[in-house]
This record gives structure tokens, C-alpha cells and sequence, in this order.
């Protein structure tokens, strides 16, 4: 949390009832690893979102991003990014309940410590 907080990266807290159910963070104008997105300096970017067991499958997430879109709107005027792993189905399918659409696919290596990413 201290790197994160470090990079200027804003934790948002998802509540139901006035109980923790997730959270997610964001970061404006980059990521919190040098990879494959490159932002501009009001590029939002949406990492690490994550729901409580007990409160997924009820739409809360895709209500978030929403929400999270339209504040981000107000304060950046860069577009938004967000990642999904392709085998994380629960993203890919919250994913496609907001304006998100896929920008490409990419695969990451580390070679003898340096990132190699292919589109």
C-alpha cells in the first residue's frame, strides 16, 4: 500500500449496507509496473479491483465502474484503461457491462530482467 500510495494511486472502497464488499484502485498517467500501457499523464488507469466472496455476482462491480468512470471524467481529460487477464471470466464479463472495450491483447515476458511485451 505504501508503493501504491507512494505513486499517487487512490484506493476506492465499495460498500453495501455500509459494510466493506470490495475495492479497487487507480492510478492518473501510468502504471504501477513499466509495461505494455503506455498513458498519457491524464490517462486514468483501473488495477486490482476485487470483491468480497460473499458480495460477487451481485452487479456491485460493474455498478463501481461506472461510478468510478464518471467521477474520473470529471477530474481527467485522458480516456480510461483497465486490464483483465483472459482467463479471469468474471472480469471479461463485467467488463462488458460498462463503456470499457478492448484495446488489444498483449503478453508479457521478463528476460534477464527486462520486460518484453508483444501485441
Amino acid at each position: 500500500m505504501k508503493e501504491r500510495f507512494g505513486k499517487g494511486a487512490s484506493l476506492w472502497l465499495i460498500k453495501s449496507e455500509g459494510k466493506l464488499a470490495g475495492f479497487a484502485w487507480t492510478l492518473r498517467g501510468g502504471t504501477m509496473e513499466p509495461y505494455f500501457l503506455p498513458l498519457g499523464k491524464d490517462d486514468p488507469y483501473i488495477f486490482d479491483g476485487f470483491m468480497l466472496p460473499q458480495y460477487r455476482g451481485r452487479g456491485f462491480m460493474p455498478l463501481w465502474l461506472n461510478y468510478a468512470l464518471h467521477e474520473l471524467g470529471a477530474e481527467c481529460s485522458g480516456r480510461a484503461f483497465i486490464e483483465a487477464a483472459e482467463w479471469n471470466w468474471a472480469s471479461l464479463s463485467t467488463l462488458k457491462k460498462t463503456p470499457f472495450r478492448r484495446l488489444g491483447m498483449a503478453r508479457k515476458l521478463t528476460i534477464y530482467g527486462r520486460t518484453v511485451v508483444f501485441w
